[in-house]
């Protein structure tokens, strides 16, 4: 479960910092309309998917956490084969 809350403040401070960074491309950089376009698709769509991935391993780290007492899938050390829950 920590692991998931650092995931997730992960996410957050990433997008947080992000939004209140006070670094923009200077004059001489920012004069190629183009540039600046594809630089800045690049950024939105690995923000994205960063954003999506990370929450998404957070869910699952919350929803699929070891309970004491709850079978879980694997091999059995008696049987020798392999169990599904």
């Amino acid at each position: 479960m920590p692991f998931a809350v650092v995931l997730i403040l992960l996410v957050v401070g990433s997008i947080i910092f992000h939004i209140l960074s006070p670094w923009t491309f200077t004059e001489l950089a920012s004069n190629w309309g183009m540039v600046d376009l594809t630089f800045d698709i690049t950024l939105y769509v690995t923000g994205f998917v960063f954003v999506v991935v990370n929450l998404f391993m957070a869910y699952c780290v919350i929803k699929f956490r070891y309970k004491k007492g709850q079978l879980t899938g694997g091999w059995c050390r008696k049987t020798g084969m392999s169990i599904s829950a």
